[in-house]
């Protein structure tokens, strides 16, 4: 019997008795945010996002012999963090990622979707130096040129070397790309991700599929994480605020119907191709000069 296909996002909750409180020792607590604590991951294919290296992990636990290790499962070398962390920045770019591009846009990426080189065509304005006279021009440029994929991008500023997948629909088809090949921490020399590189591309209606499914799935784990707590608490010593957590999660419930209500950015795609356009020439220019000095 062939193995079910793992979903596009893909989580699992810890035990509550495994939840780390927030808080002092001495009064600790947890809201609906931090109880959503756990593993998670994005599987696009072949490749599985935000999960380690073995050789990272060993080298943690090298470093850290003290630390506890994780709990038991599919997902335990996989990034451990508040699972509505994935689900907010999902959601944040959601309006932004259904939202057609136009063909022109799309073709800015290489067709199915050349992520290095697009984000080489514009980086080379971050080696401009401040006192240059076109410096902050270069600067205005390149904000319009990009601002339209900086708002399809999933960002992990929470992380440490946490990777960027830029999502972006052209037609009925959301496509995925990713490079973290040059992702490193400051004290690891080698890949901390087992996704390298590559693309990714489904119907807009299964993405969508999906991205209920993660909605469906965390709404429910969540209510029967509270029944829990109401019924047999395993962690009587945290502090929770019942009450909070009852209407948070009643909130949190509306989160994907506000989300796709939302209305997308504009984008003025007429000045974000002219902008391109400008920063070509303008790179061919200095690269020209360059030859010539």
């Amino acid at each position: 019997m062939a193995a079910a296909t793992p979903p596009l996002f893909d989580f699992a909750l810890h035990p509550l008795e495994n939840v780390m409180p927030w808080g002092k020792p001495e009064a600790p607590y947890l809201s609906w945010f931090g109880l959503t604590d756990g593993y998670y991951a994005i599987n696009t294919g072949a490749q599985r996002h935000y999960r380690y290296t073995p050789e990272i992990i060993a080298f943690w636990a090298g470093q850290y012999p003290d630390s506890s290790p994780g709990v038991p499962g599919p997902l335990a070398d996989c990034t451990d963090y508040q699972i509505v962390r994935l689900y907010e920045d999902v959601l944040d770019v959601l309006p932004n990622v259904l939202a057609p591009v136009p063909a022109e846009a799309h073709a800015l990426l290489g067709g199915p979707g050349d992520i290095t080189a697009w984000l080489a065509s514009s980086d080379w304005v971050e080696d401009i130096p401040d006192e240059s006279p076109d410096g902050e021009a270069l600067i205005d440029l390149r904000y319009t040129a990009s601002r339209w994929f900086g708002s399809r991008t999933l960002t992990n500023w929470h992380l440490q070397a946490g990777p960027d997948i830029y999502l972006w629909r052209h037609a009925d088809i959301i496509h995925f790309a990713w490079d973290h090949t040059r992702l490193r921490l400051d004290d690891y020399p080698d890949a901390v991700w087992t996704a390298t590189s590559g693309t990714h591309r489904m119907p807009a209606a299964a993405f969508m599929e999906e991205i209920a499914s993660f909605h469906d799935r965390l709404m429910a784990a969540m209510a029967e994480r509270i029944h829990l707590l109401h019924t047999a608490n395993p962690i009587p010593h945290v502090h929770i605020d019942m009450e909070q957590l009852a209407a948070e999660h009643e909130q949190r419930t509306h989160s994907l119907e506000k989300a796709l209500s939302t209305p997308p950015e504009p984008s003025d795609w007429s000045a974000v191709l002219a902008a391109n356009s400008e920063l070509a020439a303008q790179r061919a220019l200095r690269r020209q000069g360059q030859r010539h000095e």
